[in-house]
């Protein structure tokens, strides 16, 4: 037998008027053609203008107020509950039908439907109605995530939410269904506290931690996946939630029996550091927060452990939330001194490395450099969309997880900005979802009227409103305050008013910059002649962690992404022939990627536009140079050392400082420095410069 309920209906969105009807024949009507012309009407406005263009057409549905009778639309007015709540699920897009046959073969789906927009679902449980209806609206969702991993709408939590009707011909519907169940009442992870703690500094590593430490990095180095926004898969699980992060707020709430955590119970962020990293010793857990920067106590002795009991593999100890910092040596500036002893390398997975192998870690600076035109700002976009789904880019760079950027920006205009988005989502076809990760993962500033200090001002509000892991600055010519052919203004600005918003390292700056332009009595200069000639003092190289180079090839339209410093660790290999048999080929690093503009086009909005999107293509190896003798190979080749000797436009550097910048790309014995610049000055590289009264300063010939 089919059960039925009393329910009660409006006739459109602004009525406040409401009567009575039967759940069952609610369904019918829905699963009829009886609303199938409005709601077409609806689906056609959300195509072609989505939500803003189908909302006219969606406020003249029907609703139903499936929670229950009311004498009118209000929470006052309830007469009676139904023992239903209804749930939206909304930005499915394709998976909405497989979706809603998933739920429907759940035993506590009462029925399940396409909604008005044929974008989501409306699903309906049976649940307590002697409960509080908030209550019943948490245990749906939560239900709804922990099995299906996906999170409703938060926004249809009163009992007098309308539904609108639909038309849906393969809607579901059950006789009965199993009522929800309700979750236990959740409770708090304390670190058990013995006694009160006196002297406790103002800000404790743990409470410096919860506000700013990276604990999704630390889910995601030991193996749990996000799922939505705010759910957590344990590891070894293929599919479900197993926890939430926000859902309580500021807290990680676990309702799994099988993970290294207490079920039922939330953590907060420091908690959750201690069990994963520490495996719950909260003491050693605290001694290195506070070594990594966290907190701003004094150091004071460690307490001693009040219980050794445990709780799940915990450590009871006392209240290790106040819990000191290690005793290190602060320096008179206010920074940190550490025993050489103390450096660790990074696990795998470390949330302090960013890409590749330790390519980019936080606190880092990178420069992405190029000529006036060539796309810097369309190829940094597509790499921090890669990065914000958690992929590689032209088979190098991989992120360590899904990344988050913010970009302070002051060329481009909303339009070039929004052809670039657009072209990104046609080459790489990305869904619904993937396209709201974006949406959460790359954060876009435009700034024409801040430099130097007021920029610095606005970088730290905005850094702290969005905790970005990457923070892009484009064109580092706007936002200076100096002159960048000025060591002093350069170093000013990047060593001190930028890096002081990142210590303790929180995330990586990645600069766009300008090359110099090529000399003009040089005819026949080819585009490799300018590698990493930045605009500017030499202080920028020197400062770099990482440089790439943005350069064309010989044919319009195609370009080499060098990688400078550091480039083996970016993870770039090519195939290189063997040595035994050239057949066979081997992969091996790469310092240069080929790469070319689309030719493609699309249609946005009735126009035709060109797709802006960067393309891997094949590199053709370079002919070899003839041998000019059989005897051994020269011994430091200035091809080596090209990249990060002073370009001609500069000032050049002194003996001690060049040689300190050579040895980056392999070091040089002191003994032979000397009669190598000779060798490179015979062979017309560099000149000398000794200007009256000042050291002999070097930079490139030509």
């Amino acid at each position: 037998m089919r059960t039925d309920f009393r329910v009660s209906t409006i006739r459109e969105a602004m009525d406040t008027k409401t009567e009575p009807y039967s759940f069952r024949l609610a369904l019918e009507e829905i699963q009829s053609t009886r609303w199938m012309a409005q709601v077409e009407e609806v689906r056609r406005a959300f195509k072609i203008g989505g939500k803003d263009a189908a909302a006219a057409p969606k406020k003249k549905l029907p609703g139903v107020l499936f929670s229950g009778t009311f004498t009118k639309r209000s929470k006052e007015a309830l007469i009676e509950h139904s023992g239903l709540i209804c749930v939206d699920l909304d930005g499915l897009g394709e998976r909405v039908e497989a979706t809603r046959d998933l739920i429907a073969q759940d035993p506590h789906t009462l029925a399940a439907f396409v909604s008005p927009t044929g974008t989501g679902l409306k699903v309906i449980f049976r649940c307590d109605p002697t409960k509080d209806h908030y209550l019943s609206f948490r245990a749906a969702g939560d239900y709804v995530l922990r099995h299906f991993g996906l999170e409703i709408d938060e926004a249809c939590k009163d009992v007098n939410r309308i539904c609108f009707v639909s038309h849906d011909p393969d809607l579901f519907a059950a006789d009965d269904a199993e009522m929800l169940p309700y979750p236990e009442p959740v409770k708090e992870f304390h670190v058990p506290l013995d006694k009160p703690r006196l002297g406790i500094p103002e800000t404790t590593p743990g409470d410096d931690y919860d506000s700013r430490g990276d604990v999704f990095a630390v889910l995601r180095s030991h193996g749990w996946v996000q799922v939505g926004k705010n759910g957590w898969r344990r590891p070894d699980k293929s599919e479900g939630v197993s926890a939430t992060f926000d859902k309580v707020p500021g807290r990680f709430y676990v309702f799994s029996s099988s993970t290294q955590f207490q079920a039922n119970h939330v953590y907060k962020p420091w908690h959750v550091y201690a069990i994963l990293e520490c495996g719950g010793d909260f003491r050693e857990a605290a001694r290195r927060l506070g070594r990594n920067g966290y907190g701003s106590q004094q150091p004071m002795p460690s307490p001693p452990i009040q219980n050794n009991g445990a709780v799940n593999g915990h450590a009871l100890v006392e209240d290790w939330d106040n819990e000191p910092a290690a005793a290190v040596t602060p320096s008179p500036d206010g920074l940190v001194a550490k025993p050489f002893t103390d450096f660790l390398l990074p696990k795998k997975g470390d949330s302090s490395v960013l890409v590749g192998n330790r390519y980019i870690s936080r606190g880092d600076i990178v420069i992405l450099a190029s000529t006036s035109g060539m796309g810097k700002s369309s190829l940094s976009l597509q790499i921090a969309t890669c990065w914000a789904l958690g992929r590689d880019i032209f088979g190098a760079f991989l992120p360590n997880g899904p990344l988050k950027s913010l970009f302070f920006q002051s060329e481009d205009s909303d339009g070039d900005i929004a052809e670039v988005w657009f072209s990104i989502m046609h080459a790489m076809k990305l869904t619904e979802q993937e396209r709201a990760q974006v949406r959460s993962n790359v954060i876009i500033v435009t700034d024409r009227v801040h430099r130097g200090l007021t920029f610095r001002a606005e970088a730290q509000r905005q850094i702290k409103l969005h905790s970005p892991d990457l923070v892009w600055v484009n064109p580092l010519l706007a936002f200076i305050g100096g002159d960048v052919n000025d060591s002093t203004d350069v170093g000013l600005f990047l060593r001190e008013q930028m890096n002081s918003l990142n210590e303790p390292p929180t995330f990586a700056f990645v600069f766009i910059h300008h090359t110099a332009k090529p000399p003009k009595e040089k005819k026949d200069r080819q585009w490799n002649e300018v590698m990493y000639e930045m605009a500017g003092s030499a202080d920028l190289t020197n400062t770099a962690r990482a440089i790439l180079s943005l350069q064309p090839a010989e044919e319009q339209g195609q370009f080499k992404l060098i990688l400078a410093k550091r480039g083996a660790r970016a993870g770039a290999t090519k195939m290189v022939a063997g040595v035994i048999n050239p057949a066979i080929k081997f992969p091996h690093p790469a310092m240069e990627i080929g790469l070319r503009h689309s030719t493609d086009r699309m249609e946005v909005d009735g126009q035709n536009l060109p797709v802006i999107f960067w393309e891997q293509r094949e590199l053709e190896e370079a002919p070899k140079p003839p041998k000019k003798n059989t005897g051994a190979p020269l011994k430091f080749p200035f091809s080596q050392y090209a990249n990060v000797f002073p370009a001609k436009n500069t000032t050049g550097l002194p003996y001690s400082q060049l040689k300190q910048a050579l040895d980056s790309n392999g070091f040089i014995q002191p003994g032979s420095f000397a009669n190598l610049l000779k060798r490179w000055e015979d062979e017309e590289h560099i000149e000398r410069m000794s200007p009256e009264g000042q050291p002999t300063r070097y930079r490139k010939l030509v």
